[in-house]
């Protein structure tokens, strides 16, 4: 974990990268804070796998927080700063998370260890085709989502741009803080974007 300039945390987990160098994303379009607001879903499903089990299995023997009684029922969940860029020289959409900020927290204290899942998802059966996860930022509402070699953090899906209108991106947010040991991670909100948008935004 790192700490930026201004003072907010940063995580560190490795993940595939884009080489800026290469011009693939050049001009990035940097959508705005607004345009993506977090504002969805309250379900509490998690996903099903080994990492998963291993993950509440740990849970045993760290502390656990409780979760708020508070209403959060129209309750604003925040925004999510992220661009995207289809990279016509290697065939990829390419997604890149910045940022949330003003997340609604679950834990009563207002504690939060957040992070992000990327999906691409296919229109006809909404079948999830590939993902990719950020690294866990301890202890933030405004988390910044980076790694350790570089300061941003890119995600390479492979689609033809053909098929992009058979697909939609979701971008989900969740807390990984203790809440017992089969408690799931909350989504502390979701974003859901179609070949329409991505378009407007190329």
């Amino acid at each position: 974990m790192k700490t930026s300039s201004n003072g907010d945390s940063t995580a560190v987990e490795p993940a595939k990268t884009v080489n800026q160098s290469a011009g693939l994303l050049d001009p990035m379009t940097k959508l705005n804070v607004e345009d993506i607001t977090i504002l969805r879903s309250e379900s509490n499903t998690s996903m099903n796998t080994t990492s998963g089990r291993s993950s509440r299995l740990g849970r045993v023997f760290q502390i656990k927080h409780e979760k708020s009684m508070k209403n959060r029922v129209n309750q604003p969940r925040g925004d999510v700063e992220m661009s995207i860029r289809y990279a016509d020289a290697i065939r990829k959409l390419v997604v890149q998370v910045l940022r949330a900020r003003h997340l609604l927290p679950w834990e009563k204290d207002g504690y939060c260890n957040p992070y992000a899942t990327v999906k691409l998802i296919a229109i006809d059966n909404n079948k999830e085709v590939q993902k990719r996860k950020t690294g866990v930022v301890k202890g933030s509402l405004n988390p910044i989502f980076d790694n350790q070699y570089v300061n941003v953090l890119f995600f390479e899906f492979d689609i033809d741009s053909q098929d992009l209108h058979n697909y939609k991106l979701q971008v989900v947010v969740k807390d990984d803080t203790n809440y017992g040991t089969f408690s799931a991670k909350p989504i502390l909100g979701e974003v859901r974007s179609t070949y329409a948008f991505f378009q407007s935004k190329s």
